[in-house]
């Protein structure tokens, strides 16, 4: 599921291009395309304010 459906957020074919492509890395080559726990590569990311 793309993380922008995760939070309710409207979804286009962006999403499913970035899911293809990191299934194809996968594919190819056995790995994920981030190391370490969920999430580690958005450190630093700040998180969208959800409206009051």
């Amino acid at each position: 599921m793309p993380s922008e459906q995760r939070q309710g957020l409207p979804v286009d074919h962006r999403a499913e291009l970035y899911a293809l492509g990191a299934t194809l890395y996968r594919l190819l080559t056995g790995r994920t395309r981030t190391s370490g726990p969920p999430g580690a590569h958005r450190a630093g990311i700040p998180r969208p304010s959800t409206p009051a």
